[in-house]
């Protein structure tokens, strides 16, 4: 049976040689990319692709909405090739953010959608109530 796999950080360096497992086991995986210019990237691993920003709730609730998963991988980081050693301390402040609030970001997502469903018996149009009002209101 294929299991929507939603892969936060497909194209980081954790995440590019993740993917190609779930792919291989043929499972439909969505990945994620903080740059629209890595899509090709993702697409080419025969990934879904979509842009995402880790730190911004909307933006995750919106991604993991539409991608319907049934399981979320988290692998966003901050590591890119050769970290400076010179700002190492700025490198693991966004790497440690991404852990701490871009889990928070993804946790809130996951348990939006499952309430939805257990709750009403239904899937989410929309990411978070806000969108919804300000789309009923368009």
């Amino acid at each position: 049976m294929a299991v929507r796999v939603f892969v936060a950080g497909g194209t980081g360096v954790v995440g590019r040689r993740l993917m190609p497992q779930p792919v291989a086991r043929g499972h439909q995986v969505t990945a994620t990319t903080t740059s629209a210019a890595k899509l090709g990237l993702l697409r080419e691993l025969a990934a879904e692709a979509v842009v995402m920003d880790g730190l911004d709730g909307v933006s995750v609730g919106e991604a993991v909405a539409k991608a319907r998963p049934d399981v979320i991988v988290h692998q966003m980081t901050a590591i890119t090739g050769k970290p400076d050693i010179k700002h190492m301390d700025r490198w693991f402040a966004t790497t440690n953010r991404l852990r701490t609030v871009g889990t928070d970001h993804l946790l809130a997502a996951a348990e939006a959608k499952a309430k939805a469903k257990r709750e009403l018996g239904w899937e989410l149009r929309h990411p978070s109530w806000r969108q919804g009002f300000r789309e009923g209101l368009a």
